[in-house]
């Protein structure tokens, strides 16, 4: 075999890999989860991310009644009905983290898929907000 000929295949091997592992990388950056585009994270993840994470958005999607009756340290309240109007004017960075709580686990989960819909490419559900007060989740 020539040495051009080598070369040749070596070249072409490597952009296959190259090919490979960049579609991997894209797939696991767009659908961090299996199946959904969001992550659902424990209370006790949130917290050691937040810790060491700058910037982020804490949003609690409960109604202000339910806000008021006990809420997350830092939570941004905009309810659940607002946020998809609020959105734009409130979370104006598309890749800043969005952790999402809130009383109601099904609007959770409806509100994390919208503004993936929004583009908005960091999100996350914190699981087990459901109780009123939340403690552990600091600013």
């Amino acid at each position: 075999m020539k040495h051009s000929q080598k070369a040749k295949y070596i070249f072409l091997a490597c952009m296959l890999a190259v090919a490979v592992c960049s579609t991997i990388a894209l797939f696991r950056t767009f659908w961090p989860s299996e199946g959904r585009p969001y992550e659902i994270l424990t209370m006790e993840q949130a917290a050691t991310y937040m810790q060491y994470e700058e910037g982020y958005a804490l949003i609690d999607i409960s109604t202000p009644r339910e806000y008021e009756a006990g809420h997350a340290d830092g939570a941004e309240n905009i309810p659940y009905d607002t946020l998809f109007t609020q959105a734009s004017q409130e979370l104006t960075d598309l890749e800043q983290t969005i952790y999402i709580c809130g009383a109601d686990s099904d609007k959770r989960t409806k509100a994390a898929m919208k503004l993936c819909e929004m583009r908005y490419m960091n999100v996350a559900v914190i699981d087990g907000t459901d109780a009123p007060q939340t403690e552990g989740l600091t600013d």
